[in-house]
């Protein structure tokens, strides 16, 4: 059974640069690292050659469908998204079952989420929790959140490591809540935007790296997943890690 599920995963058509993170064979709950710059799923009708999965999107269901020779359309299930621009961790599910005890579980914030990020400014405490009201408002496909609202949205920060000459912190960033943007609005709110936000970020900042490094992503990071959950009178612990993507190393001091 494990063997066939990991086949079976492994025979769906990934987009570029995704690849297989961890599954569970009894649940068929898996993880995937995505890029940077490929879509959680395509926006419109058809195939999009820049998303996680290159099949249709059915955005009501929230899966995929994916034909495969010799098995049919296999519904593939989309259990929470990364902005294009942040890369890592992603989850999804075969089981329609399964996706109903996971989504409790991201509603109810009992899912920890751990992101790195590269921030503009050196933070003055090691460890704490960023906690702002914000609102959120949408314009189309365009989702944009700022301070204000009665909703509280709270994020753990850790710092990992510094480099004082560029004036930049890699962090770790635990969010407790789930607004839209929340990491880069509350980076942005407490003076360290994340690198490379062209929406929320310092723009003249972000130029004066860009021509030290040459690398123009945004630096934010889905790092690690991890969820206990039961199914079937059994309990499950899942966790998805990804490394920190090779553009991150360009910082000194990582100590």
């Amino acid at each position: 059974m494990s063997d066939n599920i990991k086949l079976l995963i492994k025979k769906l058509p990934f987009g570029p640069g995704v690849s297989l993170l961890n599954y569970d064979p009894e649940t068929t709950l898996f993880a995937l690292n995505k890029p940077e710059g490929l879509r959680s799923h395509p926006n419109r009708p058809g195939i999009d050659k820049r998303s996680l999965l290159l099949a249709p999107y059915d955005l009501d269901k929230e899966c995929y469908l994916c034909d495969l020779a010799d098995v049919g359309i296999v519904p593939v299930y989309l259990l929470n998204r990364l902005d294009a621009p942040t890369s890592g961790v992603i989850l999804l599910c075969l089981n329609i079952e399964v996706v109903s005890v996971i989504h409790k579980l991201f509603k109810t914030h009992k899912i920890n989420k751990m992101y790195s990020a590269l921030v503009k400014g050196i933070l003055k405490i090691k460890q704490g929790t960023w906690r702002d009201c914000l609102s959120s408002r949408r314009m189309g496909e365009i989702v944009r959140t700022q301070k204000g609202g009665e909703r509280l949205a709270q994020t753990h920060f850790h710092l990992i490591g510094q480099d004082e000459d560029l004036g930049i912190s890699l962090c770790h960033l635990m969010p407790i809540t789930g607004f839209t943007h929340q990491l880069r609005v509350q980076g942005a709110l407490h003076n360290h935007p994340v690198l490379g936000d062209k929406t929320y970020g310092d723009f003249s900042f972000n130029k004066q790296i860009q021509k030290i490094t040459s690398f123009k992503r945004l630096f934010l990071h889905s790092t690690q997943i991890d969820l206990s959950y039961s199914f079937m009178q059994k309990n499950y612990n899942f966790t998805a890690y990804s490394p920190l993507p090779k553009e991150f190393a360009f910082i000194k001091d990582l100590s």
